[in-house]
């Protein structure tokens, strides 16, 4: 995917801690999720950020998609600070978009597929009725989903399906940024590609800037413009995903790379 040069969202000193209880004493003490991040993501771009699991990668992800607030640092998008009090207006809040790691819990298994794809319209208060379900059954098409599904319940698809109409309901509000956070991570292998396949159709049809959250070291290979390794809640390296195999500098990096299964491992596990 071709890239525009100004960073669509930029990232410059990002921290994030939560406060947590003891569950005997009931003391409070601090975790820290990531701290003093720095981060530019090209408009049309598809950044991967990678990392252990506790490296910080998602509580980064909810905090550029404006879902938590951070301590301290600045998160420009658009060429404005939408950290800043009073910031969060609707445009930003409508061109960044989230989507779940796990369809199933994220989607309300009471309401129809149709629905589910048109509640941000809802919310917004955007067109009637009959525009709201007219655009949710033209996105379902659009990732792949026949209309005649659009009575059907979240429950009664498939977890493919179901991440398929996750990401109808992100693109509902015609966002330029979508942060995927592990949306690969409960799907099998031929639904993984699937949906991978989607994403770069979706990417070129509607200009989109990709941020994914992914700890699949031969998905980031096929996907990625850049990616950003987290260790210890810091991005310790990044760099171009061509790169990342050949020319990794940080140990954290070269343990994940490490950490890949090679073919014939692979068919030792399974036939021995």
């Amino acid at each position: 995917m071709s890239t525009n040069s100004q960073p669509l969202l930029e990232v410059k000193g990002l921290s994030k801690t939560y406060t947590q209880r003891r569950a005997i004493s009931h003391e409070k003490y601090s975790v820290r999720a990531f701290d003093d991040i720095d981060l530019e993501v090209p408009e049309g771009a598809t950044i991967a950020i990678i990392g252990e699991s506790g490296a910080g990668k998602s509580a980064l992800a909810r905090c550029l998609a404006l879902l938590e607030p951070t301590d301290r640092g600045e998160i420009w998008y658009g060429g404005r600070d939408v950290t800043q009090p009073n910031s969060h207006d609707l445009s930003v809040r409508r061109e960044i978009q989230f989507v779940f790691q796990d369809a199933t819990t994220a989607l309300n298994p009471r309401f129809t597929a149709a629905e589910i794809i048109s509640e941000p319209l809802l919310i917004r208060g955007i067109g009637t009725k009959t525009d709201r379900r007219e655009r949710a059954l033209h996105l379902m098409q659009q990732v792949g989903l026949r209309p005649e599904c659009s009575e059907k319940k979240s429950l009664e698809f498939s977890g493919g399906q179901r991440q398929r109409v996750a990401i109808a309901r992100a693109l509902a509000l015609q966002p330029k940024l979508l942060i995927l956070d592990e949306i690969f991570s409960s799907l099998d292998l031929v639904n993984q590609q699937v949906i991978l396949d989607l994403l770069a159709e979706l990417q070129e049809a509607f200009a989109l800037t990709f941020v994914h959250i992914c700890h699949d070291l031969r998905l980031v290979a096929q996907f990625a413009d850049e990616v950003a390794v987290m260790a210890g809640g810091k991005i310790v390296e990044m760099k171009p995903a061509s790169g990342l195999f050949s020319g990794a500098q940080h140990p954290a990096t070269r343990d994940l790379l490490a950490a890949l299964p090679s073919v014939e491992s692979i068919l030792l596990e399974r036939f021995a």
